[in-house]
């Protein structure tokens, strides 16, 4: 049986992740089988990194978050990956970047961390203008820790200079801005039939 599709979704707050990974899911699902996972992972772990956000910070954090992905690459994608599927994750090894930078730990620790872990065959990454970012998460009823304390331009800047360091470690970006309708229509079109031509 033919090896399934890593694809990873990631960006800044507000860029839309969720409903974009939907849409994608619900046109490949014509077509291939599909497995939708996150991280932090849909486990009880994965519950407690969320709810220590706040509590462990630096490589504390970053230690904790480096577990619920081994947990989450062994028992999650790999096996679904095994079984011919698509794999398409909410976040993955750019949050850390992104999140574990801004709480103090270098790029080179991060990427220590992390550097043994599969590279997805697509990784990504949404952006939006972070004036429209904004907008969005004022709509929220409730926002994380990191959501409070960072900008979304700072969000928007830590993704490029992430993109720019994973790119050099083997990462394939598909990057799309997701400001309008319009845009997202056409980014989950693009997606697709690059996903589509690796299945076949």
């Amino acid at each position: 049986m033919k090896t399934g599709v890593f694809v990873s979704v990631d960006g800044p707050n507000g860029v839309g992740k969720s409903s974009f990974i939907e849409a994608l899911s619900k046109k490949i699902a014509h077509s291939f089988p599909v497995f939708l996972t996150k991280e932090p992972s849909p486990t009880q772990f994965g519950d407690f990194v969320r709810k220590n956000e706040n509590r462990l910070r630096g490589l504390q954090y970053a230690h904790l978050i480096w577990a619920d992905r081994y947990f989450h690459v062994e028992n999650f994608v790999l096996p679904q990956l095994t079984l011919g599927s698509v794999v398409i994750s909410d976040r993955y090894i750019e949050s850390s970047f992104v999140l574990q930078g801004f709480d103090g730990v270098s790029f080179e620790k991060i990427w220590d961390l992390n550097r043994n872990f599969i590279i997805p065959n697509v990784s990504i990454i949404l952006f939006a203008d972070h004036h429209i970012l904004e907008s969005r998460l004022t709509q929220r009823k409730s926002l994380s820790a990191f959501e409070k304390q960072m900008t979304r331009a700072y969000e928007v800047n830590a993704y490029r200079k992430t993109i720019d360091f994973l790119a050099k470690k083997g990462f394939h970006y598909c990057i799309y801005d997701n400001n309008t309708i319009e845009d997202f229509e056409k980014n989950i079109d693009d997606v697709y039939y690059k996903i589509i031509s690796l299945m076949r």
